[in-house]
Formats: structure tokens, sequence, C-alpha cells
């Protein structure tokens, strides 16, 4: 993965950053990181929640294996999934039944196939945005791929915890998605060698 240094970007609106800059001996040189916790109001599972970083100078090779996502006893594993942008995404159906995939994204449809038990189907997602799924045989399976314009994310885990390695040194607008919230951002500052620490809330 090419790492490029970003100079300072034009501020953004900020609501209360709260920063810890402390040395991180696991980060690539020239890196910093970004971690923090989720608190999460009217949320049920916080592992639904996915954090990232909204715009960083410079190309990002996709990654070289496919990200899977399952149709399990009628429910999409997992309900909320991140990949960068041009990631291939591998939908399978391991259920009995027959299934298939509603994509849409921006208010369009990009594609929808039926997937048979037992089968697995490719694409490649190339825009960044939020891609939602459907199945028009179960409509009450749903599920999320946030796609993001660089491979700087992390999911939320059970804890309410996030960790982001490897950030070039800059000024980036962080943002926490959730499928049921506003994707509110915070400005946040990294530093080489160092972790900021940012906690946000997510509330419908």
């Amino acid at each position: 993965m090419k790492m490029i240094r970003r100079k300072l970007g034009t501020p953004v609106a900020s609501w209360g950053v709260l920063f810890c800059l402390t040395a991180i001996p696991g980060l690539a040189i020239g890196a910093g990181g970004i971690s923090g916790s989720v608190h999460t109001r009217g949320v049920k599972n916080p592992t639904d929640v996915i954090v990232y970083v909204e715009k960083v100078e410079g190309q990002f090779q996709s990654p070289k294996a496919t990200v899977p996502i399952d149709q399990i006893k009628r429910t999409y594993v997992p309900h909320v999934l991140a990949v960068l942008a041009g990631s291939e995404v591998e939908f399978r159906n391991s259920d009995n039944d027959l299934h298939n995939i509603h994509a849409r994204q921006g208010g369009r449809k990009i594609f929808n196939f039926g997937i048979p038990f037992q089968q697995k189907v490719r694409k490649v997602l190339k825009q960044e945005g939020i891609v939602t799924l459907l199945c028009d045989v179960h409509p009450e399976m749903s599920a999320f791929i946030v796609v993001t314009q660089n491979p700087f994310f992390a999911k939320v885990d059970d804890k309410g915890n996030y960790s982001i390695e490897n950030v070039p040194p800059g000024t980036y607008t962080l943002k926490a998605w959730h499928e049921k919230a506003k994707a509110e951002g915070k400005e946040v500052k990294v530093s080489e060698g160092s972790n900021a620490r940012v906690d946000i809330e997510v509330r419908p």
C-alpha cells in the first residue's frame, strides 16, 4: 500500500474532539493512528458502526483478496461491511433457499441477480458511498456496504471501541456511519508515530 503525506487541508466543522497522543510501536514508519470509543444512543449493536477517514490524498491499491458477505438463515452476515473502492466482494448463499442480491447505491440500482443455494458470485464495487443490499425474495433481509475512498477505516467492536492504523500524518475528517444515524464528522490531526484519540457519539 502506498502511503502519501498530506498537508493541512481546509478546516471543517468540529464537535468536541478529544486528543491523546501516545507512541505506538507497531505503526509503520512515517505513519500515525486514530483510535477511540463510539458511544451509541438508540443503536442496539455497536458493531454495525463504521468509523472511517473521509478523504486521504493519493491512490490506493485494491486488496487482492475478496471480501465475503453471506446469506445465512435469511440474514446477511455481516449486516454491515466496509471495503475500499475497487474491492471485489464475494456474495454467498449458505441457505437452502433461492435468494437474490439487489444492490442500490446513490438512489440507483447497481446490480440485481439471483443466487441459488450454495452458490457464490463476485462483484467489484468501484464507487465510494453506501451500498444497500436487499433480497426481493425475502423482504426482511437487508445489509449495508460502506465503500470508502481509502483503506483507513474500522468496524467498531462489541465494546464500542475502534482503531485505525498506519494513517499518513495530516489533518482529516473522521466520520462514523450507522444505518439509522446521520454520518457526523470530527476533525482529527494525525502525527507521525503517535495515536490521536477521538471519541464519537452516534445517535439517530
